[in-house]
């Protein structure tokens, strides 16, 4: 599969904070999920999947129907096939920090951060065959050859799509008031293994063809361009959730009304933007503050929101997300931005750099008129990268965490905005990154990874967990090479990043 039909739903965590998107979370209802870990500072976990010796939940198991299938349809035998899911099985590698088992390793694997990108053998090729992968702030959401979706990471509010509830995480409370734990920090099971969403309403002979995922929630995309979801989005300002109209969290996946043919869904932080097969865009979330939905929305007016409403764009061929931003490439190259500005990360100079800059409804990005045909758009939490088809790759967005990658020497002479001491802190328009021939790229909250023409992946940015695949916890500033014995022999094709971890794909090396 092409690297760029990877979503890029690799998302975010603040600066030097917890490792989620949000800089806020809200008050954790009682769910089958147990206690909150975000809350209390606890470590999480997952469910197995078929490697020799795990079961699955329930030993329920959800499989694409042979072309010859005479399997039932509630809703679906008359509805003509829009996607297609991808078909190379790829071997995954995880980096970065482990709390709450969002590498996805198993129990055994404790929270600590793992340097340099490791195999995980929970999600073989061969025995697992993912081929396709979704990256959220604390989760991730696997898509397999064989139809099943896989989920691992925190669950605190739904967003693995199955129950994880385990004894094991709880803890008893002294009189004092304080928690008292005799084993330390421990990994949920059910959440650090790859484990299958539960597909109760899910229709009989429903095939999936992409996943996506942001902070807390997940959806699920169908041949027939359905989208199906679950979990909950925030609203950060009064840290309310909210999935559709009545539904503050979906346990399970359920379908999203009101939408035509879907082609593509990608998530920020707490919003969504979809593709229609027919060019069109629809956006909703539980956030829209920082004009993340390209739409106005008027104060206490929470139906609309979480309600999908087409905008006023047409002719769209990709879409992309950062954590409270929005981009729309329409045919022949040209890119649309909108949502959060404060640091520019939408493109859109007029606003950049005004602590309560935002862009409520789609401009167009100027700046990038004249650098190439952009074939793909990524965002982390304040900065964003672009792919020309030619291989080239720009930056813009906050530049004093170095998630930009580009060197102070080859800062333009125009368009940067400094700090009151003079130093630069954000780039205001596109700027190129030297030296790096790229054919798919991926933000997380504020790093960035990219794979390279030649195979090979090159990451920079802040690397408080080791979130970049290097050594120490200084920023890398520059692209530089991630080495890893763990990845000979492999061609490294896809690359996805978290709030503070990251991923990547590789299939073996074509001889000759």
């Amino acid at each position: 599969m092409s690297p760029q039909s990877f979503p890029d739903s690799q998302r975010m965590a603040p600066k030097r904070a917890l490792p989620t998107r949000s800089n806020k979370s809200g008050p954790e209802p009682n769910t089958v999920n147990g206690p909150s870990r975000r809350a209390n500072n606890k470590a999480k976990a997952t469910e197995s999947i078929p490697n020799g010796s795990q079961a699955l939940p329930n030993g329920k198991r959800r499989r694409a129907p042979s072309p010859n299938s005479s399997v039932r349809t509630k809703r679906l035998k008359h509805t003509p096939a829009q996607n297609q899911a991808p078909t190379q099985r790829l071997d995954i590698y995880v980096f970065g920090t482990n709390e709450n088992g969002v590498l996805g390793l198993g129990p055994d694997v404790g929270p600590a951060d793992i340097t340099r990108p490791r195999l995980n053998p929970l999600l073989a090729a061969d025995s697992v065959g993912v081929v396709q992968v979704a990256v959220g702030g604390m989760h991730c959401v696997a898509l397999t050859h064989d139809n099943r979706i896989l989920t691992w990471g925190v669950n605190d509010k739904g967003a693995l799509g199955r129950d994880t509830a385990w004894d094991g995480g709880l803890v008893e409370r002294r009189e004092d008031g304080e928690e008292d734990s005799d084993h330390g920090e421990k990994i949920n099971p059910k959440e650090a293994t790859p484990g299958e969403v539960e597909m109760r309403d899910v229709p009989d002979g429903t095939v999936f063809t992409q996943v996506a995922a942001g902070d807390s929630a997940s959806f699920a995309l169908t041949r027939e361009g359905d989208v199906y979801g679950w979990g909950t989005m925030l609203q950060t300002s009064e840290a309310k959730e909210g999935f559709l109209p009545g539904i503050a969290r979906q346990a399970m996946p359920m379908r999203v009304p009101s939408l035509p043919p879907i082609a593509k869904v990608v998530l920020g932080s707490n919003h969504v933007v979809a593709l229609t097969s027919s060019g069109h865009v629809y956006t909703w979330g539980h956030s829209h503050e920082q004009g993340q939905l390209g739409r106005r929305v008027g104060p206490h007016c929470n139906r609309p929101v979480l309600v999908p409403q087409k905008l006023s764009l047409r002719n769209i061929v990709d879409i992309g997300t950062g954590a409270d931003h929005s981009f729309a490439i329409r045919k022949h190259g040209l890119v649309f931005g909108w949502g959060a500005n404060n640091f520019g990360q939408t493109g859109v100079e007029s606003s950049a750099g005004l602590d309560s800059a935002t862009v409520f409804t789609p401009e167009v990005i100027k700046s990038l008129k004249g650098l190439g045909t952009v074939k793909q758009i990524s965002g982390g939490n304040k900065h964003t990268l672009a792919l020309t088809d030619q291989g080239d790759c720009f930056a813009w967005g906050q530049y004093d965490t170095s998630a930009t990658g580009i060197d102070p020497s080859h800062l333009p002479p125009v368009g940067v905005g400094v700090d009151a001491r003079g130093k630069p802190r954000m780039l205001k328009r596109p700027t190129r990154i030297p030296g790096l021939k790229t054919m798919c790229v991926a933000t997380g909250g504020d790093h960035s990874i990219a794979i390279s023409t030649g195979d090979q992946a090159f990451s920079w940015g802040f690397n408080c967990n080791r979130q970049t695949g290097h050594k120490g916890d200084d920023d890398v500033q520059t692209p530089t090479l991630i080495q890893s014995q763990a990845v000979p022999g492999k061609s490294l094709i896809w690359a996805g990043a978290g709030g503070n971890f990251s991923l990547l794909a590789g299939v073996p090396r074509s001889k000759g």
